[in-house]
Parts: C-alpha cells; structure tokens; sequence
C-alpha cells in the first residue's frame, strides 16, 4: 500500500511538474491566440505581459519570433527587430531565424546578412551561431570578398570546419586570391585525404604555374619540345623547379583521379606527362586504368 502511494505521489508531482512547465507564461498563449485572429494591437499588449513574465533560462525563442511578427505587421520594426535578436539569445534554430529576419527585411535577401549582424553586434553570445549563416549567405548571393572577412571569423571559432574551409578557399579562388587558396586547400588535403576538390585545384594550380614558367605553347607537341632537355637523365637541375611542378600537378591529379575517373583530368595527366617525357605515365592513363 505504501509502495501504490509513493507512486502515485510520483506520478502526481511529475504531472503537475509539466502542467506548470507549459503554463509558466500563462500571457502567452492569449497573445498567440490574438496575433493569429488578427487582432494585433491586443496581441502587442499581451506579448509585452508574456515578455515581462519571460525568464532568459527557459530559451523561449517561439515567444520572441512571435512578438517581433506581431510588431512587424504593427510595423513596429525596430521593436520587431530587438524581439528577433532576443529570440537569437534564446537559441532559436538558425534556419528559423532567418525565415522570420528575411520577411522584417521585406523579402529584399541582400539586407538579410547586415540585418543577421547587427543581432551578432548587439548579443555578442550569438556571434558562432550567426556568422556560419551570414557567411553562407554572402556566399550563395556571389559576394565573396564580403564573405571572406566573416568566414575567416568563423574559422577562428571552428578551425575544423570542412564546409567553412571550402567557402573560404572558394571565396580566395573567385577573388583571385589563388596563393591564399592554395594554402587553405594544402591544409584540407592534409587534414582530408579524400577531399576532391582540394586535389582538384592543387593539381591545376602546379600546373599553371608550371606552364608559367616554362612559358609553355598552346599545344602538348610544342611543350614536349621546349622540355626535350629535361628528360635527359643526366640533366639534374631544375632551377625553376618547373618540372618540379609538373610532377606536382601530377601527383595530385593522379590522387582526384582515383577518387573519380574524369576524363577531362584524364587528359590534362596525359598532357602533363607528355610534358615531362614519363612514357610509362603516358601509357598509363592513354589505357584510361590508374594506379
């Protein structure tokens, strides 16, 4: 009998434990209600009780994303915008945030980065959040030497981060940034051996070069014939390490290519190794097998 008391004690105090859980801002759900028939003056009031009742440790986002559409449509936009960013501080879900960001900016998706920082500036809690999306953002809307400050942010706090790291280099490639991009794609190739991208750009960026130096024709046969002197055997130097590079553009196509078999790296490893002189290399690859 008094194990079945302890029980339904138990049960008892769990219930009410989640009844005054959901009712602790008994405000809100009347404001909820207002806001969705349409009565918003009323609603604003009643969000402002909900708001006042509100503890930060609850993480009540849903209440501020709710308040700040209701001053929207008052268009109470600053207020609006200060609910947004204390819905931030509560931890609403990114994705969801910027849903709610986006209408206050009035769909216009350009104003949405400096609108997400602004709430970064004023709650500096939600830099780590924020940044990875405006970042993101800047990068989708092709605003690359914007995104490249804020991802560099981004890597301070998450240095691991393969999805930042990529957009980064990417942003250095498009902004003709190459040196720079070649040294964050050397870094992901070592930290991620079956990244093919980073292959991708180091085998092109060696081969450029090399053909820079070597001021290289257009054609293979032309470039076969300006390095006839370097597959000599006994030729030992390589001042210009032009070679060098060629063998290097090489080694890490060979490496993308072993990854996926795409025959536009196919022919530029042929060209490279036609370059150089390596026969073995060039039958390799003109039988499409690898190693």
């Amino acid at each position: 009998m008094r194990l079945h008391l302890s029980i339904l004690f138990f049960l008892f105090c769990n219930c009410f434990a989640v009844f005054s859980k959901d009712n602790d801002n008994p405000y809100q759900s009347s404001a909820d209600q207002l806001f969705y028939s349409g009565e918003y003056e009323q609603a604003f009031r009643m969000y402002g009780n909900a708001i006042k009742a509100d503890r930060l440790e609850d993480a009540n986002y849903e209440l501020f994303l709710n308040a700040g559409d209701c001053a929207y449509f008052l268009n109470y936009k600053q207020i609006a915008f200060s609910y947004y960013g204390l819905s931030a501080l509560r931890n609403a879900p990114i994705e969801k945030l910027t849903k709610h960001v986006t209408t206050y900016c009035d769909n216009d998706l350009t104003s949405v980065p400096d609108a997400l920082k602004k709430i970064a500036e004023r709650y500096p809690e939600t830099r780590n959040r924020l940044y990875p999306k405006i970042a993101t953002i800047l990068f989708d809307q092709l605003k690359y030497t914007e995104a490249i400050p804020v991802l560099k942010e981004c890597l301070n706090s998450q240095p691991q981060d393969l999805v930042i790291q990529k957009m980064l280099a990417k942003s250095f490639l498009y902004t003709e940034c190459t040196d720079s991009a070649y040294i964050l794609y050397k870094e992901i190739a070592e930290n991620h051996p079956d990244d093919y991208d980073s292959y991708v750009f180091l085998g092109n960026y060696y081969y450029v070069t090399a053909n820079k130096l070597a001021k290289t024709a257009t054609t293979p046969d032309e470039r076969k014939t300006r390095f006839s002197r370097f597959r000599k055997e006994e030729e030992k130097t390589d001042p210009d390490k032009t070679v060098e590079y060629y063998y290097k553009a090489g080694e890490y196509l060979e490496k993308a290519y072993t990854i996926y078999n795409s025959d536009e790296i196919k022919k530029s490893l042929i060209d490279i190794y036609t370059i150089v002189g390596d026969k073995g290399k060039i039958a390799l690859y003109k039988k499409g097998t690898k190693k």
